[in-house]
């Protein structure tokens, strides 16, 4: 399976460049490519999604992504991640609930 993308920067221009048909995981990472956040994006919306992300999370300003193919890919490997590395503002949104 394909590896996360480098790191880039959460600009308008980077993410208006991810895949329009494909579904996917990505993470909100710090300068240190610290993750943050996981989360998934249905077909067509990962460069929407990451992009909504800009400025909600302190110090968050990177992202890395794969494409999975499916959603189904997709939800299976962001629990898988939420789980491996435990992202603070996953923990934060799931103890809201």
């Amino acid at each position: 399976m394909k590896k996360f993308s480098p790191k880039k920067q959460i600009t308008k221009g980077n993410t208006e460049k991810l895949s329009k048909k494909s579904a996917g995981v990505y993470k909100i990472t710090d300068s240190k490519s610290e993750t943050l956040y996981i989360g998934k994006a249905k077909s067509g919306r990962l460069g929407e999604r990451i992009y909504e992300h800009k400025g909600h999370f302190k110090g968050g300003t990177n992202f890395r992504y794969k494409e999975t193919g499916t959603v189904e890919r997709a939800e299976r490997l962001e629990k898988k991640l939420i789980k491996q590395e435990k992202p603070p503002r996953n923990r934060m949104l799931k103890r809201r609930k």
